[in-house]
């Protein structure tokens, strides 16, 4: 008769703990490799042009354009960003507050803006109806103000260069389009200013009121020389159409609107910029990365695994560590 060979305990328990213990450090390599990227993409000193895009449509209601948002979102995949469209009911004060968590490489605003009646600063409209009571704390702090534009009788929320100051997280070194009136206006750089600190590296802006169908003709051209023709940020902006008007002040008299588009900062750095160079660094840089952690991790894996010693001594340690943390819980 033949019989069935048998491990003995002795055997099967040092199998077992092998396992574990392997398991063990292979869930604490994720971990460690998790929170080295998270460590590396969102410190100031690394931080690394995203390939993310937004089109943030607030208009969409009252100026539907589907044209311009289809071809704009064309031309970025072509250039090989994945795009994010939000539209009129989304945009509301909620979504602005978690903008820079999203960490969007280019950011089109495509939303109204608004001069103060004191001609002091801009600030940026919301979808969102103003409600005194939801936003008193906001509203004394200067982070959330209230409006309204023309052929709407309702107010609005509107954001300031305060809310883009408090904002959590960082806009990695991105490019605003700002497409809204007077949203680069001489003299009110303050919201340009507070996306900049905030680590975007361009905000460009026009300098009076714009009609809704020039922003989107001129945003358009401009998107298309910057990744098609490659041409610099400052050449781009320069060389942007301009757009007269005529307004009419409170007491009835006429005068000319002129509105061009600004960059913000218009240093030699920035101005010489190409979106083609922030693309590549994108592109290199996470590939290398990826691959020197992989590397590092799995050369450390591979040395642990040679002392069985120190993988029952790691692993003995993750428990404990497991312990202690579900009796904190």
């Amino acid at each position: 008769m033949v019989r069935g060979s048998k491990v003995s305990p002795k055997r099967k328990k040092a199998i077992s703990t092998k396992k574990l213990a392997l398991i063990s450090i292979s869930i604490a390599l994720t971990i460690i490799f998790a929170a080295l990227a998270a460590s590396y993409f969102s410190s100031n000193e690394n931080e690394v042009f995203s390939l993310k895009a937004a089109i943030i449509d607030q208009l969409s209601r009252n100026y539907p354009n589907p044209s311009f948002v289809k071809n704009v979102t064309k031309l970025l995949k072509d250039a090989g960003f994945s795009v994010e469209c939000y539209f009129n009911d989304t945009v509301d004060v909620e979504f602005f507050r978690s903008m820079a968590e999203r960490r969007f490489g280019i950011i089109i605003l495509r939303v109204h803006s608004a001069l103060r009646q004191d001609g002091s600063t801009v600030d940026l409209f919301t979808s969102e109806k103003w409600n005194k009571t939801k936003y008193s704390q906001e509203w004394k702090e200067g982070l959330i103000v209230y409006g309204n534009y023309s052929n709407d009788p309702n107010y609005y929320c509107a954001i300031t260069y305060r809310f883009i100051e408090s904002l959590r997280g960082r806009f990695p070194k991105s490019i605003i389009f700002a497409m809204g009136c007077w949203s680069l206006k001489q003299g009110c750089e303050q919201l340009a200013k507070a996306f900049i600190a905030k680590g975007a590296k361009a905000y460009i802006g026009w300098t009076d009121e714009i009609l809704p169908r020039d922003t989107d003709n001129e945003t358009l051209i401009l998107l298309k020389n910057l990744i098609k023709k490659d041409y610099p940020l400052g050449y781009a902006v320069r060389n942007a159409n301009s757009y007269h008007y005529t307004g009419v002040l409170p007491n009835g008299t006429q005068v000319p609107i002129t509105s061009k588009l600004r960059l913000y900062p218009d240093t030699e750095e920035v101005s010489s910029l190409k979106l083609s160079e922030l693309i590549n660094e994108a592109k290199t840089t996470s590939t290398q990365y990826t691959v020197s952690v992989f590397q590092t991790k799995i050369l450390d894996f591979q040395r642990q695994r040679v002392n069985k010693i120190h993988l029952r001594k790691i692993f003995i340690t993750f428990l404990t560590f497991n312990v202690g943390q579900n009796c904190c819980v």
